[in-house]
């Protein structure tokens, strides 16, 4: 059959002859002769972790201490939590406790005479007193709602205003 000639037949014939190639004197000399080792500089290995380093660093100055902070004051606040205190839970109740029930849970007032029984840790905050009805934090960083005094609507613009 012809075809397994046409099929080598892209082997070139440099390709296709022996590889033995004669080792001269000179070619032995050169590559028996020791290569001196390249002396390490010691301040590369600490350069090449010094990003790494540097990225931990970040990473827990950014992300866990603060993380770490807000964890500690969370488990400060549920400990804290007594009788009377007005609180708004992970679900977005908003009512006073009347009882705690164990380390646990806690007995809170959501309307006059209507008491649930929540998990203590769902308890995010304490609710600021004068605006539970609103719902609104008891948080130094909240901002109360911007109202715009000619509409009294929130948050209206210019060309919002009403038509006489």
């Amino acid at each position: 059959m012809s075809f397994l000639p046409d099929a080598l037949s892209f082997i070139s014939s440099a390709l296709a002859a022996d590889p033995v190639t004669p080792v001269t004197a000179a070619a032995t000399a050169v590559a028996s002769t020791p290569v001196p080792p390249s002396e390490p500089v010691e301040g590369s290995l600490v350069m090449k972790f010094l990003p790494l380093v540097l990225i931990l660093v970040v990473f827990y100055l950014l992300l866990i201490r603060p993380q770490q902070k807000k964890l500690k004051e969370q488990e400060g606040m549920l400990g804290s939590l007594k009788k009377g205190d007005k609180v708004i839970t992970a679900g977005g109740i908003v009512g006073s406790i009347v009882r705690t029930e164990g380390d646990k849970y806690l007995i809170v007032e959501i309307a006059p005479n209507v008491d649930i029984k929540v998990v203590r840790s769902t308890v995010v905050s304490l609710a600021d007193p004068g605006n539970v009805s609103k719902g609104v934090l008891a948080n130094k960083n909240d901002k109360p709602h911007d109202k715009d005094k000619a509409t009294d609507k929130p948050h209206a613009k210019a060309h919002d205003k009403p038509k006489d």
